[in-house]
């Protein structure tokens, strides 16, 4: 099993949540992490190669220079500004993974897997670029209107990919890509995302929501892959009702006593309580 991460040190410790959730639910497996980062410290490297080879398994890290992604959109002006370069790493992979590597479970690092993973890396996608999760409501709606996609498919989510990489080698797709943001610059708004859903949404498996559940469900027993894809467990503000198990695992590194930080500054709490306080009245 190859699983992928991208990551820099502002995310470093969320992605070891994630190894560390997904070791425990998948101790029998024969699990090789792919580590993909453009800015990541040597003490924070030294941790990561630690934290798994302490488990059994085994870690390969890839730099990716910055400067090839410096015309890529983020900050003001994208559907998240706080996103960073990072994010546009996962349209590489096939270029920096060995060659003999034809599959990979991409995930992103605000996820915890709290079951077996094993059915979902054994789907069988050789006639499929990916498989992916579409994703919920109006993101869902306004990313297929945005990103043009035909009613018979839908915008999915990029948080959970298992991926072909030897269809994306073959059909050459980091030339795709440039061409395509090139083109199309003024509609990406989602990032990567918009990328991979302009190029591929044809070429999708669609995967169910167990492997990808992105709802502030408490339901621990139907799904295998919690995504955080609103408020992150680390804020403050964050409502979702499984995320005592983020911190469960946040508790058994060395970041274990960093506390939760506000999502929003002093000013737009203010704001959103008065905003409130006006509905109510």
């Amino acid at each position: 099993m190859d699983i992928v991460f991208n990551v820099d040190d502002n995310y470093v410790r969320h992605m070891c949540v994630t190894i560390l959730s997904i070791i425990d639910n998948n101790n029998e497996e024969d699990i090789n992490f792919h580590v993909i980062a453009y800015e990541l410290s040597a003490d924070n490297k030294e941790y990561i190669k630690n934290l798994v080879s302490d488990k059994e398994k085994h870690v390969f890290f890839y730099k990716f220079d910055l400067e090839k992604m410096k015309h890529f959109s983020i900050g003001k002006g994208t559907g998240n500004p706080n996103i960073s370069y990072a994010t546009y790493l996962r349209l590489f992979i096939q270029d920096l993974l060995p060659k003999t590597i034809n599959k990979v479970l991409y995930l992103d690092c605000d996820i915890v897997v709290i079951n077996s993973i094993k059915d979902l890396w054994d789907k069988d996608i050789h006639n499929y670029v990916l498989a992916a999760k579409e994703d919920y409501g109006l993101a869902q709606i306004h990313g297929a209107k945005r990103m043009r996609l035909s009613e018979d498919y839908k915008y999915f989510n990029a948080g959970v990919l298992l991926l072909n990489l030897e269809a994306l080698r073959k059909m050459r797709f980091t030339e795709m890509v440039m061409k395509f943001f090139e083109e199309n610059k003024e509609i990406i708004k989602m990032h990567d995302q918009d990328i991979l859903n302009g190029l591929l949404y044809k070429e999708r498996l669609p995967i169910e929501e167990k492997w990808n559940m992105m709802c502030n469900t408490d339901n621990t027993k139907d799904y295998s892959i919690i995504h955080f894809a609103g408020l992150k467990p680390w804020y403050i503000e964050c409502p979702h009702p499984l995320k005592y198990i983020y911190k469960e695992y946040l508790s058994q590194t060395k970041w274990k006593d960093i506390k939760d930080t506000h999502a929003f500054t002093t000013w737009q709490r203010f704001k959103r309580i008065v905003k409130s306080w006006m509905c109510i009245k």
